[in-house]
């Protein structure tokens, strides 16, 4: 499977409102990029996190991300929402298009594979 995610640069102390971490970026044929995000929503009881990413070159446009779960086990269900804000001419015409297509495929197979993941870990 391609792996976009090449490398967790920084990471934070703790997963809480307003922690920041970066990643590098690597899609298949794309250069790589670093990526800073920052979490404006974690609530545990509704396991809902929602984080902002910006690219770390300094583009104003950013990507809004909420992930939730609903239930437990195998019957969980994972909904995995973003919303792209693309502020400048390059990322309106050209990046940002082709990125909302390549996410449309990644975020399914992410998904697929923590799913895998987890049902590995679980005991039987």
């Amino acid at each position: 499977m391609e792996r976009p995610i090449e490398a967790v640069v920084e990471r934070p102390p703790a997963l809480a409102k307003g922690a920041e971490w970066t990643i590098k970026m690597h899609p298949p044929r794309l250069p790589s990029w670093q990526s800073i995000s920052r979490v404006e929503e974690l609530d545990r009881r509704r396991c809902r996190f929602a984080y902002e990413t910006r690219n770390a070159d300094g583009n104003p446009s950013y990507v809004k991300w909420a992930w939730e779960v609903v239930g437990a086990g195998a019957g969980a269900d994972v909904t995995v929402t973003w919303d792209c804000y693309l502020k400048t001419f390059d990322r309106r015409v050209l990046g940002g298009p082709l990125r909302k297509r390549q996410l449309a495929r990644e975020v399914p197979k992410s998904l697929i594979a923590m799913a895998t993941a987890v049902m590995a870990t679980e005991p039987r």
